[in-house]
């Protein structure tokens, strides 16, 4: 199956504009939920964080280092788990309007049915399975550039170079190729189909990079934007994190 790229494009805008509100109540709830999730856990770990900003002191032990560190690494994990959960809502909710499955106008989006932990588990099976590809082509690799060390050393970097950059590339390939498709086959089909997906994406790797710069990228330099104004309303809510570590009495370690 051939993309229509043109098609593709023109249908996405359309989708978007003649949904705008659906596509909006879809997507605000949840990551709503999500930003007061990462509001209360950055409020958790400001003190850790306003000490590790503001303290003199040079020479910590493996103690205090894990004390301020576990905290903030501990806040950072449950935000990353809402923030994958929220994606993962937003996108099973448009694949649903978009497929047609859910009556517009929408105002709000919740759900934690089957489709959403899907649509969680074919990623996660999709970044194990990458892990477990790189693993075997970086081992692949090395055994082949030490035996070439023995035999051929002339030779031996440009071809590690070149078998490295064929990997990276192939691995570029199969990603995009594999992830196109796949929130269309968790809600379309209700499976997580990574070999679905992989075949459905034979042929269409330049026509999948050129939507998702048309589309996708526009998209993502806005969240940027918000996101980078969020943060840096939040920072400006908590001035003590700002303060010059020279304005602050020293911290004693008991």
């Amino acid at each position: 199956m051939k993309i229509q790229f043109e098609r593709t494009i023109a249908a996405a805008y359309r989708f978007v504009l003649e949904n705008f509100v659906s596509v909006l109540g879809i997507g605000w709830f949840p990551f709503l939920l999500a930003g007061l999730i990462g509001v209360a856990l950055f409020s958790a770990v400001l003190p850790q964080m306003d000490l590790m900003l503001r303290s003199g002191q040079e020479k910590w032990s493996q103690d205090q280092v894990a004390q301020l560190i576990a905290p903030i690494a501990g806040a950072g994990f449950v935000f990353a788990i809402a923030i994958i959960l929220a994606a993962a809502m937003v996108l099973v909710g448009m694949m649903r309007m978009a497929l047609g499955q859910h009556p517009a106008p929408v105002y709000i989006f919740f759900s934690l049915g089957g489709q959403v932990w899907r649509m969680i588990g074919a990623y996660i099976l999709l970044l194990l399975l990458l892990w477990a590809a790189t693993i075997a082509i970086a081992i692949g690799i090395g055994v082949v550039s030490f035996v070439l060390s023995k035999s051929a050393p002339a030779v031996q970097l440009p071809v590690t170079a070149l078998l490295t950059c064929i990997a990276v590339l192939w691995g570029i390939y199969a990603v995009v190729r594999v992830q196109f498709f796949l929130p269309a086959v968790v809600v379309g089909e209700n499976h997580i189909g990574l070999r679905r997906s992989w075949n459905l994406g034979r042929g269409n790797f330049w026509r999948i990079v050129g939507i998702v710069i048309v589309i996708v990228l526009p998209i993502g330099v806005v969240h940027s934007i918000l996101t980078n104004v969020l943060l840096q309303t939040s920072l400006a809510a908590h001035p003590m994190t700002m303060m010059n570590p020279d304005e602050v009495r020293c911290i004693s370690w008991q």
